[in-house]
């Protein structure tokens, strides 16, 4: 979810907006020196290569839905265990339940990644471990390179994170306690990759970034810093997203149990006082459905490797893609936060329900269908989800009847939220309307850059072909 959960609902205002921005002055500079940077290198970000990501497969065999499937079915199966331990004064105790969500998050990540290499065997797109190639010199020297890069990769992701920390505090204790294991994994794969990995697989990245630093490899040069600043993307792609994504994982696991345990409390439906019953209802199966999307996108933006062939095909190259992506989250949505989504919220209040129940019943039930299509195109990336990024084109699920679905499905939502909300306040905003509407057109200039993106792929246009319309099956 774009939203920045950290700021409190409440009625906007010029003064509220102008005290937001003035006590996050200090961060917003060093954001918008960093888009004074991204602005100044953009001749670097539209030299990106032409990559096809396996030009030989057929459409659609990188990402099979059924590793984003069985990743749901243990979402909601560790989410219900978690509220049930919750209600029970034995287990809530345990150590088990203090750890529930560590446990529950490499849970879900270890049968994704069962299922992927169980079943489809992606393991042997990268590697012959038939092979057991002898390490010499040579090999030594590019496991050293790439732990050069890694470092200054991680040093460049780390100082995006240190800027993060102003929004996701909680975050840090995050990149502190997966920094050494990082460290202490990454030469363990890099001895993999030497000893079994495929002859035919072209040089990783860190490995060309780490000859470039080096000053390796001049006959080559141009393709290797073509392929490094494709990395250098990819590092602010997960600088930028993996303290959010982290950060509001966490945050709905706790919306979840807290609303849920509430609202099965409140079980039959009937008596007089229905429409609690029903608004506790809504939250619980909104914060089911963003918790599933970003649990399995947070695992998207954390597993990129080789061994899984979840590694990036291609970053974004272009400003005006990378500036229409970042306006949606914080800290740059403050605009649409402030005059738009904090009325547009998934809260449907007891109001509405008493002053208009079978409208009400109706909006709730078809915003929860929205969500759904909104989460259903994020499972079904399984782990290979990220935003401004190319890991192979997905057709399966929503993506079948249209190229845009999660964009489609969420902005629609917002509006019928929106209209209930004006329904119980009895007055039109006409400025968040304004701001919505801004909100609608940068999500379909998403839609087009991300095309504009993708269509390196040769994949994309047969896909392209194949699926006519970006947002509404039929419309466009």
């Amino acid at each position: 979810m774009e939203r920045f959960y950290g700021i409190a609902p409440g009625r906007a205002s010029c003064f509220g907006l102008i005290t937001f921005m003035c006590s996050r002055a200090a961060s917003l500079s060093i954001m918008i020196f960093l888009f004074s940077l991204l602005y100044f290198g953009s001749i670097f970000l539209e030299t990106s290569p032409t990559l096809t990501r396996n030009p030989h497969w057929r459409l659609g065999e990188t990402q099979n839905p059924l590793t984003g499937y069985a990743g749901l079915a243990c979402i909601v199966v560790l989410a219900f265990s978690a509220v049930y331990m919750k209600n029970n004064d034995e287990l809530n105790r345990t150590l088990i339940f203090d750890l529930r969500k560590i446990i529950g998050f490499f849970s879900v990540f270890l049968v994704m990644a069962f299922t992927e290499i169980v079943f489809f065997k992606v393991h042997r797109r990268n590697f012959e471990f038939s092979l057991k190639r002898e390490l010499d010199a040579a090999a030594k020297m590019r496991i050293f390179f790439r732990m050069v890069a890694l470092i200054v990769c991680l040093t460049g992701t780390g100082a995006i994170f240190v800027v993060a920390t102003n929004w996701f505090p909680q975050f840090i204790i995050f990149f502190y306690v997966a920094l050494p294991l990082i460290l202490l994994l990454a030469p363990v794969y890099f001895y993999l990759l030497e000893r079994y990995g495929r002859p035919d697989a072209v040089d990783d990245e860190l490995l060309n970034f780490g000859r470039i630093l080096f000053g390796k490899g001049e006959a080559d040069r141009q393709s290797r810093k073509e392929h490094s600043l494709n990395l250098l993307r990819g590092v602010g792609v997960k600088g930028f997203f993996i303290p959010f994504m982290v950060v509001s994982c966490i945050t709905f696991w706790n919306y979840w149990e807290m609303h849920a345990t509430v609202a099965l409390a409140n079980l039959p439906f009937t008596g007089g006082d229905q429409a609690h019953t029903w608004s506790l209802f809504f939250k619980a199966f909104i914060d089911l459905i963003i918790l599933i999307d970003v649990t399995i996108a947070s695992l998207g933006y954390l597993t990129s490797c080789r061994l899984l062939d979840t590694q990036f095909t291609s970053v974004e190259p272009t400003v005006s893609g990378w500036v229409v992506a970042l306006i949606c989250y914080p800290p740059f949505n403050i605009l649409f936060e402030a005059y738009a989504w904090k009325f547009a919220s998934y809260e449907l209040t007891e109001a509405i329900y008493v002053s208009h129940p079978a409208l009400s019943v109706f909006m709730a039930c078809a915003i929860v269908i929205l969500m759904s299509i909104y989460c259903w195109s994020t499972v079904v990336f399984g782990l290979r989800f990220s935003n401004l990024t190319n890991r192979g084109i997905i057709v399966s699920g929503p993506y079948r009847a249209v190229r845009h679905p999660a964009y489609a499905s969420k902005n629609l939502s917002w509006w019928l939220a929106f209209i209930c909300y004006m329904l119980v306040e009895q007055q039109i905003l006409w400025i968040s309307v304004l701001v919505l509407l801004l909100i609608n057109v940068t999500y379909l200039l998403r839609g087009i850059t991300e095309e504009r993106h993708l269509m390196r792929e040769s994949h994309y246009k047969e896909y392209c072909e194949r699926v006519r319309f970006r947002f509404i099956p039929g419309v466009y």
